[in-house]
């Protein structure tokens, strides 16, 4: 081996991990704003329409709002959704992965009955290993009615090739 490179017999290769990053948002901040509405009482994907990074080779599908996962490896995953100002109270669920499902890393929580502006976010953070070609993407559940989101974010970033 020389520095960060050996030779595998064949070709030389690097031991320096690729970069992957990957940013989308859905939303200003401005949380009295409905920029998605979210069915009831089933798992859906949250639609994120401005990628603002993506290093690496990943894909994004916009119209089914998946991420190609471009190397195999540990990522961690970063995710925000947040009700529109004033929501009322239900049990909310978000995860990133696969499938739209309830899965053990996923979590749920109660936004409380709006006070004032009643603001209320709700963040995801997942370290994860996915193979290269894995959709992945943003999906949460709202309970018994509809939830109308401001704003929504999804970050990926790979931590390792293992």
């Amino acid at each position: 081996a020389i520095g960060r490179y050996y030779f595998d017999g064949t070709n030389w290769r690097s031991d320096i991990p690729k970069s992957t990053i990957f940013t989308a948002t859905l939303g200003t901040g401005a949380g009295a704003t409905t920029n998605a509405t979210i069915p009831a009482t089933a798992f859906i994907t949250v639609p994120l329409p401005q990628v603002t990074k993506n290093i690496g080779g990943g894909l994004w599908n916009a119209t089914n709002n998946t991420y190609t996962i471009p190397i195999s490896g540990t990522y961690i995953i970063k995710s925000s959704i947040r009700l529109t100002d004033g929501s009322s109270s239900r049990s909310v669920f978000q995860a990133v992965g696969k499938s739209n499902i309830d899965i053990p890393d996923g979590i749920w929580q109660t936004n409380p009955a709006p006070t004032g502006t009643g603001r209320w976010t709700m963040l995801y953070t997942r370290i994860a290993y996915f193979d290269q070609g894995d959709l992945v993407r943003l999906y949460m559940y709202s309970d018994g009615q509809v939830a109308n989101l401001s704003d929504a974010s999804l970050n990926i970033t790979l931590l390792s090739l293992n």
